[in-house]
């Protein structure tokens, strides 16, 4: 696992000592430099610009005092480091400054005493606010209970649904490193690929536009599924969707199946969360360990909605399935084979008309809360209009995949869950 790169300034060395034990068990931050209480404003610019760290400990024990060097940094020296993570620390009887609450972009403090679980929790909530952003994007997690549930297609579905008719600027992530399944789906051979986003600063419009692979009217970041990706750490991808939100205004990320700390992390960032499954009584009960592990890794049993997959009229009821799951029922899909195998066939997405398509519409308005663009103004209208003006799809994306790419290169809401999702 990547580990993140910390310095510390100021502090007294008592602080300093606790401030490295804790870190140590951590074991995810390493601290190479400490600049103590004496540190002047250039040595604290050289080190920022010479190591550039993702977190900076800062003491603000003296932080009313107009001259220190904590006001200093939070005033001048820090504001424009967007993916630098500041977290502020004091001693155990120190009182915090007032003035600290008035610095939103700095993480919580960090006051004897704490241990590793209370600074992985500071270092989340410090990088969630290290980016702060008047965009209102939403972050949509998509997680299958077992391999061919069909997550991939619904999260597919969605981001050409959130597109399409609901008008948004949508980002679709695939954070499965291993897969590479989406490229494949949609006859695609993008030139560039997660790890990629995940080495680059992107911090305008044109160098996603260049990075990402654009289809159906939505942004792509494929995975390349080549056996020697690096696999990403947790914070690797906060910092990307943290980046990706000030620029989209949904963002869909499909999950691997199985939940490690890279997933649990967006799970937890994630403004919603589905579990799929299929209505089969072993992936039920396999949805409902998947619940419990969830639960168990913290993320919120009432954040995460329940999608049933394949659901056919005359099988088991949301009631019955929320019995077995030990979770509402919070959406259902239609088992719906012909429509997807022409897809598949094709290479493409689902009919529009189709009832599979119809209601991956009505969940992606429902769940992000949006409202369809006027009948008859869509993507295509648009291109009708403007002619020329609008590229082919076919000519910039859908090129034959090439096995081995280069790595550089009716009822459909049950009541229940967090929100009552039965409107329509």
């Amino acid at each position: 696992m990547q580990m993140l790169s910390s310095i510390i300034i100021g502090g007294d060395e008592e602080l300093v000592r606790y401030l490295r034990q804790v870190s140590a068990d951590f074991a995810d931050v390493w601290i190479y430099k400490v600049l103590g209480e004496t540190a002047r404003r250039y040595e604290v610019v050289a080190a920022l610009n010479s190591y550039v760290p993702d977190v900076v400990f800062l003491d603000v024990t003296n932080l009313s005092s107009p001259d220190s060097i904590a006001t200093l940094c939070l005033e001048e020296l820090l504001p424009q480091r967007a993916g630098t993570v500041v977290l502020p620390f004091c001693g155990r009887d120190a009182v915090p400054s007032p003035e600290l609450h008035s610095y939103k972009t700095i993480g919580p403090l960090l006051q004897p005493p704490y241990n590793a679980d209370d600074l992985d929790a500071a270092i989340r909530e410090g990088m969630r606010r290290s980016r702060p952003t008047t965009n209102e994007s939403q972050l949509v997690a998509v997680l299958p209970t077992k391999p061919g549930s069909g997550a991939t297609t619904i999260a597919l579905h969605m981001a050409a649904a959130a597109a399409s008719t609901y008008g948004q600027k949508v980002l679709l992530l695939e954070a499965d490193m291993q897969a590479g399944v989406l490229m494949y789906m949609l006859q695609l051979e993008p030139a560039h690929f997660v790890g990629e986003a995940l080495q680059t600063r992107l911090d305008t419009e044109l160098q996603w536009k260049n990075l990402v692979t654009r289809c159906h009217g939505f942004d792509l970041l494929p995975a390349s599924g080549a056996p020697e990706s690096a696999h990403p750490s947790r914070w690797d991808l906060s910092r990307l969707l943290n980046l990706a939100r000030e620029h989209y205004d949904t963002i869909i990320v499909d999950l691997p199946s199985h939940i490690d700390d890279v997933s649990e992390t967006i799970l937890r960032q994630a403004d919603h969360a589905i579990l799929v499954t299929t209505p089969a009584l072993p992936a039920l009960n396999l949805a409902r360990r998947r619940l419990f592990e969830l639960e168990h890794r913290g993320v919120p049993h009432q954040h995460l909605q329940l999608l049933v997959n394949r659901f056919r009229a005359g099988r088991s009821q949301a009631g019955a399935m929320a019995e077995i799951t030990r979770h509402p029922v919070n959406a259902s899909l239609p088992d719906d084979p012909s429509s997807l195998e022409v897809a598949t066939q094709q290479m493409g997405l689902a009919a529009t008309r189709s009832r599979f398509a119809r209601q991956i519409d009505t969940l992606t308005g429902t769940l992000l809360e949006l409202e369809p663009l006027p009948s008859g103004f869509n993507l295509q209208s648009l291109r009708n209009l403007f002619g020329s003006a609008f590229t082919p799809f076919a000519a910039r994306n859908v090129v034959p995949s090439v096995p081995g790419s280069q790595e550089a290169q009716n009822g459909f809401y049950h009541s229940g869950g967090r929100r009552q999702l039965d409107r329509r």
